[in-house]
């Protein structure tokens, strides 16, 4: 991880396919100034496929995916090849790392335009194994201006350091639909929830009136996420955030005043 910039990739709620297995190194890492990210990896143990797979709302991003070759059994030419896809779409065929960098324990950076369409509701970057085991070192996913069908630009392709693509910005807005299906550009909120197992989900067909500013669209409060605590986690860069609630009381026995009665925190801070 770097300094909070970089969260830890939660298999349990992005990684399918595999087997994975993950590897860490203490070596010196040439060509960055963030080592610890390409100290740790995360790798395909069977010599198969593994994919992550990030719900993100319609609209253009860049993928860019950092590694570094810190296994001795890759440390030469051929000793790890393999394949990467994102969004569907073969961006490196026979990729090795070790040659691409120029070495062992040096960093490699590439970035890749991506797009999600509008009723698609995730992109998934996927690992496929060629020569030994498919791996990567860390993964951002950027917002681009624009919107999705336009075609973004062409990412910068860097192939050493650590430095993220021009003309690139954090994802500005993420919108989940609680206990829900994506719908009306908001996603499931499935892999953020803290606590998921000790939750349930509900879902009323009961009309909404949304006339409140800065409403969603009247499917968003059709369903909701409970619980005794209700736990979401996000990982996000350091920065200042907006963070707007929804909130539509349809269960009929508790529509009444003290019916419903809870508090909320956000980032440490209670707000009742």
């Amino acid at each position: 991880m770097d300094s909070g910039l970089f969260a830890a990739d939660n298999p349990g709620a992005y990684v399918s396919g595999g087997p994975t297995a993950s590897y860490n190194v203490q070596a010196a890492i040439a060509g960055t100034t963030r080592p610890d990210l390409y100290r740790s990896q995360r790798y395909a143990s069977n010599r198969g496929a593994f994919t992550y797979t990030f719900p993100l709302p319609a609209g253009a991003y860049v993928v860019t995916l950092h590694w570094a070759e810190t296994w001795s059994g890759g440390a030469t030419p051929g000793g790890r090849v393999f394949n990467v896809a994102v969004g569907g779409v073969t961006v490196e065929a026979g990729l090795d790392i070790f040659v691409a960098a120029g070495g062992a324990n040096t960093a490699l950076v590439r970035s890749y335009p991506a797009v999600v369409e509008e009723g698609v509701t995730d992109l998934a970057v996927t690992f496929s194994s060629v020569v030994q085991n498919a791996m990567i070192s860390a993964i951002e996913v950027h917002h681009r201006d624009g919107t999705a069908g336009d075609g973004p630009e062409e990412a910068p392709d860097t192939e050493e350091g650590g430095e993220e693509p021009s003309a690139v910005v954090p994802l500005a807005t993420l919108r989940l639909n609680a206990g829900g299906p994506a719908v009306a550009g908001y996603i499931p909120d499935t892999p953020y929830v803290t606590n998921g197992a000790a939750t349930r989900t509900w879902s009323s067909a009961t009309s909404v009136v949304t006339t409140a500013p800065d409403a969603a669209p009247a499917a968003i409060y059709a369903t909701q996420r409970w619980g005794k605590e209700l736990a979401y986690t996000f990982p996000v860069p350091a920065g200042t955030y907006n963070l707007r609630l929804h909130f539509a009381e349809l269960y009929d026995p508790v529509a009444v005043v003290g019916g419903r009665v809870f508090s909320i925190t956000a980032a440490g801070g209670a707000r009742p």
